[in-house]
C-alpha cells in the first residue's frame, strides 16, 4: 500500500554595504575540505590575495579549520556577502603565540576599507594588534582592537593612507596580546573583506546584492518581509526608474518549480522589499529570486544572472508561561564532570520549538536580557509534559532535541541559568535558577550575579539555592531536587521550587548521583500505523480514560472518522483504532 500518513499529535500542548565601493577580496571561511581550502580567498578581483598564519618559536598557535562553528556567528552572520550562510569561521587557537597575515593587493583601487567579524574566547587573547605594510615587509601599527566574547563587526578604515592605494604589496597582519584574557583559548574571525573605489573612476562592475533572509537561513519569522539590498542605485535596463517591482522577483514554495506565493514588491533607497499577501506558512521552505537581465546600475552594468536563495520559516512555537519548565538538578563545578542542568517540562512542547538557555545576566540596562548562550530545538516528535531535558552547557549536548549557539561554563563561585523563548531583545522568560541569591540591581552581562527576570518569581516559576542544604556561604555549586515525584504536574512545580527539597554540595566535590527521575505526565503516543485502507492504530504509553479516548471529537485533522475502539493491552498500555468512512488516498499526506 503506497499510503503516507503523517501523524502530528498535539495535546494542550548583514551586513549591508552603505556605499558603492567594490568588494575586492572576501574570505567566508566556509570551506573545510582541507586547510588550504579553508584559508583560500573566496572571491577576489585582483590576483595575489592570500592568508598565512605564523607560529612563533615554542608557540602552539594553530588554525583549527574543522571546528569553527556556532559561538554566535550562526546567529549574527556579520559582514557576510553574496547571501552566504554562516557556515564555518576561522578559529585561531592559542593566538598570542602566532599571527595572521592577509595579503591584500589594491592594484587599481583606492579608499581601502577592511572589515571582519571577530570575537575571543574567555581564555583567549584580549588584544588584537593591527599592523599594515605597503612594501610587503616593514609593518606599522595601525590600530588596537579589544575583541568581545560575542561576535562583533570591526572596521579598519585605510582610506586616508594614500600609500595603501594602488599597491600590490599591501598586507594586514594581526598579532595578539594576553591583556585581560588568557594565554590559551582562541580568537575567531569571519567574513573578512576589503573594499575600495576604482582609481579610473569608471564603474565597470554590476551591482552586488544581499538577500535577507540569507541563503539557507532557518527559523525565519512567518511575518518576514524579505529584502534584496543593492550596493548602489539601480534602474530598469531601458534606463527607466523602477516603479512597481513585482515583475523583478519570484517567490515560491519549496524551490523554483514550486507554487507561486502572492506578494507585492517596492524599491526604495537601494532596497527592494517583498511583502507577502499573507503571513508565510510555518516550517515551510521558500524560494526567492531576482530575475536576470532586468536591472542595471547607473553606468549600464546589468545583473545578468538570476540571483536566488532558499530559506525555511520557523515551526509553530509553543506559547510558554512562567514556570512551564523548571530546573530539577544542576552541576556547576563537580570534579571531572561537565556542567549540566536538568529541566522538567510541565507542558507539552510542540515540534521545532526554540528555547534559549544562558548564563548571560538579566540587568537594569535598556536591553534587560544579555545576549549569548545556547538554543535548544524540540525534536520532530515534540516533547511530552513530565519529560526531563538534560542540557550540558560547556560541552554542548542534550538527551533530547538539539543544541546550537555558544557554549558557556557555570562558575563555581556562583552563577545563574536563565531560560526564555524569543529574542534577547524581547524575551519571554520561562524559568531561572541561581546558585546564590539574586541581586537587586545589575548592569553587567558577566560575573557571578544576576537580577531575577522581572516576570519570574522564586517559588512560583524560578528558584535560588542560596539557602539550600549544603550551601557554602550562600552559594550552592551543585544540587538536585530530592522531593516527591508522583504528584500531579500542577502540584509538582510547587514542590520542585521549594528549596527544602533540594540537596546541595560545595564546588570541587564528587558528582552527585541524581535520582532516577520518574515524573508523572499525560499519555504519550508510542507508535502509530495504518492497519488498512481506512483504519489507523495508535498505541499509548499508559491506560486511558475511556470516555475521552473514545470521543470522536478528540481526533481531528482527517475527515470522516466513523468509530473509535479502545483496547487495554496490559502493562497499563492502551491501543486506539480509528476507523474512517472512506479509504485514504494513495500518496497523500495526512495530519491527525
Amino acid at each position: 500500500m503506497n499510503l503516507k500518513i503523517k501523524l502530528i499529535l498535539v495535546s494542550c500542548l548583514l551586513y549591508v554595504s552603505a556605499n558603492s565601493q567594490s568588494l575586492i577580496h572576501y574570505w567566508n571561511f566556509n570551506n573545510t575540505s582541507s586547510f588550504n581550502d579553508h584559508i583560500a580567498v573566496t572571491n577576489s578581483l585582483i590576483n595575489g590575495a592570500s592568508l598565512d598564519s605564523l607560529r612563533f618559536t615554542g608557540g602552539t598557535s594553530l588554525i583549527d579549520y574543522t571546528n569553527g562553528t556556532g559561538q554566535g556567528f550562526d546567529v549574527n552572520n556579520y559582514n557576510a556577502r553574496n547571501s552566504d550562510p554562516s557556515g564555518n569561521h576561522l578559529r585561531f587557537n592559542n593566538p598570542i603565540y602566532g599571527a595572521l597575515i592577509f595579503s591584500l593587493p589594491s592594484t587599481g583601487y583606492k579608499d581601502v576599507m577592511v572589515k571582519y567579524a571577530g570575537m575571543r574566547s574567555g581564555s583567549g587573547a584580549y588584544y588584537q594588534f593591527i599592523y599594515y605594510t605597503t612594501d610587503g615587509s616593514n609593518y606599522s601599527l595601525f590600530d588596537t582592537i579589544e575583541p568581545t566574547t560575542t561576535p562583533t563587526l570591526y572596521t579598519l578604515d585605510f582610506s586616508s593612507l594614500t600609500s595603501v592605494n594602488n599597491n600590490a604589496n599591501f598586507k594586514v597582519k594581526i598579532l595578539f596580546g594576553q591583556g585581560g584574557g588568557g594565554t590559551a583559548g582562541n580568537n575567531r574571525i569571519d567574513n573578512f573583506t576589503m573594499e575600495g573605489n576604482s582609481l579610473s573612476g569608471n564603474d565597470i562592475l554590476p551591482p552586488t546584492v544581499v538577500f535577507s533572509p540569507l541563503n539557507n537561513e532557518i527559523n525565519v519569522a512567518v511575518n518576514v518581509l524579505p529584502t534584496i539590498t543593492f550596493n548602489e542605485a539601480i534602474r530598469l535596463l531601458n534606463n527607466a526608474n523602477i516603479g512597481s517591482a513585482d515583475s523583478l522577483v519570484v517567490l515560491k514554495l519549496n524551490d523554483s518549480a514550486g507554487a507561486d506565493v502572492g506578494f507585492t514588491a517596492a524599491y526604495s533607497n537601494k532596497v527592494l522589499t517583498i511583502t507577502p499577501n499573507a503571513n508565510l506558512l510555518n516550517n515551510q521552505k521558500y524560494y526567492l529570486a531576482l530575475k536576470g537581465n532586468r536591472v542595471e546600475d547607473l553606468s549600464d552594468n546589468a545583473i545578468v544572472t538570476k540571483q536566488q536563495i532558499g530559506f525555511t520559516t520557523i515551526a509553530l512555537q509553543t506559547v510558554f508561561n512562567p514556570g512551564d519548565l523548571v530546573p530539577i538538578a544542576y552541576r556547576m563545578n563537580a570534579t571531572a564532570t561537565d556542567d549540566e542542568v536538568a529541566l522538567i517540562t510541565l507542558v507539552n512542547i510542540l515540534p521545532g520549538t526554540l528555547i534559549k538557555m544562558t548564563d548571560a545576566k538579566f540587568t537594569d540596562n535598556t536591553q534587560n536580557q544579555c545576549n549569548g548562550g545556547l538554543v535548544w530545538t524540540a525534536p520532530s516528535t515534540g516533547v511530552a509534559a513530565g519529560t526531563v531535558i538534560n542540557i550540558k552547557n560547556d560541552v554542548p549536548s542534550t538527551n533530547i532535541g538539539t543544541l546550537t549557539g555558544s557554549a558557556f561554563g557555570l562558575s563555581s563561585g556562583g552563577d545563574q541559568f536563565i531560560v526564555y523563548a524569543g529574542a534577547a531583545t524581547t524575551p519571554t522568560h520561562i524559568t531561572a535558577l541561581s546558585s546564590n541569591n539574586w541581586i537587586t540591581s545589575n548592569t553587567s552581562c558577566s560575573g557571578s550575579n544576576s537580577k531575577l527576570p522581572t516576570s519570574l518569581q522564586d517559588g512560583v516559576s524560578s528558584i535560588n539555592l542560596s539557602t539550600a542544604s549544603g550551601n557554602v556561604s550562600g552559594n550552592t555549586a551543585n544540587a538536585f531536587y530530592n522531593g516527591p515525584q508522583n504528584l500531579p504536574l500542577n502540584q509538582l512545580k510547587d514542590s520542585i521550587l521549594d528549596v527544602k527539597y533540594w540537596v546541595g554540595t560545595a564546588s570541587g566535590t564528587a558528582p552527585q548521583t541524581w535520582p532516577n527521575w520518574g515524573f508523572d505526565g499525560p499519555p504519550v503516543v508510542t507508535s502509530a500505523k495504518v492497519l488498512s485502507s481506512n483504519s489507523i492504530e495508535l498505541v499509548f504509553n499508559k491506560d486511558l480514560d475511556n470516555t475521552s479516548a473514545t470521543n470522536l471529537a478528540n481526533y481531528t485533522g482527517i475527515a470522516g472518522l466513523q468509530s473509535v475502539t479502545r483496547t487495554n493491552n496490559g502493562s497499563l498500555k492502551d491501543s486506539i483504532v480509528l476507523i474512517y468512512a472512506s479509504s485514504f488516498v494513495n500518496s497523500t499526506n495526512y495530519s491527525l
